[in-house]
C-alpha cells in the first residue's frame, strides 16, 4: 500500500492511500475525529513515518502552525489511523517553522526536523525515554564550542544565513551564522522570503545526511556531535532514502546551468563511496519524493506533471516502466488529486 502526502493545492489536506496496483484506497488516511477542530484544515503535509515506538508520525509544514502529528501505528479496517497528538510544533521548539521532513536515530529515539524557513535541522527527544517527548534537545556539542553564539531550540544543524524572514518578530534577533560547509545555504538569502533552502534529511550509520538544495550538495555530519564531515555535489537534492547500505537522492537539477542538468535520482553507496545515476528520464519534468516497492521496483513522483513512475532496478540506470498512478482527471477519479510531494510504501494493517 502506497502513502502519498501532496503540495495541497487541490487535494483533501490528508494523506492518500493507493493499493499495490495504484487504486486509490482512501483520501484521509488520517481520522481526526477525535482530533481539535480543523487540526487539517489547509494543512501542508510533507514528511512521514513510522518510529521505533510504532506509531506514524507526519510533517504538517503550514507555516502558521508548524507541527509534527502523531497518528496510531495500527491501521483501521477503512485503512485511516487514529489521531493520537501533536508529538512536537513550532509553539515548543522555535526552530520549527515551515518543516519538510524528519528521521529518527532508532538506537536513541532521537527525531531530527529539518525545517525550510529557519535553515536548521533540529533535534527533539522522541517518543520514549527519560526526557520529555517532543521537547528541543540540547543544541549539537560542535555548535556548543562556538563561543558567545546563540542558535535555536535544539538546533543540530545551523545556517549560514540568519537574516531569513523567519527570524524576524519571533525572539529570534542575534542567532549566530555559521559558515558554509558546516552551515546550510539559503537563497536567496538577502532579507526576502526563502526559495530555496534545506530539504530531506536521513539519519544512518550514525551519520545525519542532509539535502541542501541551494548548496547543490549532500551534506554528511557527525550524528552525535554535528560536526560537518563531507559532501557531495549534486544538483538540487531534494529528497532522501536508506536502504541498506545505500543513499538514494532525488535532484531537481539545474535548468539555468550550462548545459542544463535534467532532474534525476541518484545513489551513493556507502561502502564503495561512489555516486551513480540511478534514474535518468527525459520524461520526467521534476523529482520529488521517492521509494521502492514490495514488487522490488522503484517509484519517482514527478510533482510538476502530478503522476507517479516506476522503474525496474535492473539495470543502472533503472529501467522506464511507465506511468503507476496518472494525475486525476474526469475519466480516472483514481488519480492524483495534487501534485506528489513524499511517497511512503507501507505493509498493511501493521506499524510499518
Amino acid at each position: 500500500m502506497w502513502y502519498v502526502t501532496f503540495s495541497c493545492v487541490g487535494s483533501s489536506y490528508n494523506i492518500c492511500a493507493y493499493d499495490d496496483s495504484g487504486n486509490l484506497l482512501t483520501s484521509n488516511v488520517l481520522n481526526t475525529a477525535s482530533a481539535p477542530k480543523d487540526l487539517l484544515q489547509k494543512a501542508e503535509l510533507r514528511g512521514m513515518g513510522f518510529a521505533p515506538d510504532g506509531d506514524f508520525y507526519a510533517v504538517n509544514s503550514k507555516e502558521n502552525i508548524s507541527q509534527i502529528l502523531q497518528f496510531s501505528g495500527k491501521e483501521n479496517t477503512d485503512h485511516s489511523r487514529q489521531y493520537k497528538g501533536i508529538f512536537t510544533s513550532n509553539n515548543s521548539v522555535n526552530a520549527i517553522v515551515h518543516p519538510f521532513a524528519s528521521t529518527v536515530d532508532s538506537a536513541s529515539g532521537t527525531l531530527f526536523v529539518s525545517s525550510q524557513d529557519t535553515n536548521v535541522v533540529t533535534q527533539v527527544f522522541g517518543p520514549f525515554g527519560k526526557e520529555s517527548p517532543g521537547t528541543a534537545a540540547p543544541i549539537a556539542s560542535f555548535l556548543e564550542n562556538i563561543q558567545n553564539a546563540k542558535f535555536l531550540d535544539g538546533t543540530f544543524v545551523a545556517s549560514a544565513y540568519t537574516n531569513l524572514p523567519a527570524y524576524s518578530g519571533k525572539g529570534m534577533q542575534g542567532i549566530t551564522p555559521v559558515a558554509q560547509p558546516q552551515g546550510l545555504d539559503a537563497s536567496p538569502n538577502d532579507g526576502s522570503k526563502v526559495q530555496n533552502s534545506v530539504r530531506g534529511i536521513l539519519y544512518t550509520g550514525g551519520n545525519l545526511y542532509v539535502a541542501d538544495e541551494p548548496g547543490n550538495a549532500l551534506k554528511i555530519y557527525d550524528g552525535t556531535s554535528g560536526d560537518y564531515k563531507s559532501s557531495l555535489t549534486l544538483a538540487g537534492p531534494i529528497h532522501l532514502l536508506g536502504l541498506g547500505t545505500k543513499v538514494y537522492v532525488s535532484c531537481a537539477g539545474d535548468k539555468k546551468a550550462s548545459p542544463p542538468v535534467s532532474p534525476s535520482v541518484q545513489c551513493f553507496d556507502l561502502v564503495s563511496l561512489q555516486l551513480s545515476t540511478v534514474v535518468s528520464d527525459s520524461s520526467l519534468t521534476s523529482v520529488s519524493g521517492i521509494a521502492f516497492g514490495a514488487d522490488g521496483n522503484f517509484y519517482v513522483a514527478d510533482r510538476t506533471a502530478q503522476t507517479i513512475r516506476r522503474y525496474a532496478p535492473t539495470t543502472t540506470p533503472f529501467t522506464p516502466l511507465g506511468i503507476f498512478i496518472d494525475s486525476q482527471s474526469e475519466n480516472n477519479k483514481d488519480g492524483l488529486p495534487d501534485q506528489p510531494e513524499f511517497l511512503l510504501y507501507v505493509g498493511y494493517g501493521v506499524a510499518g
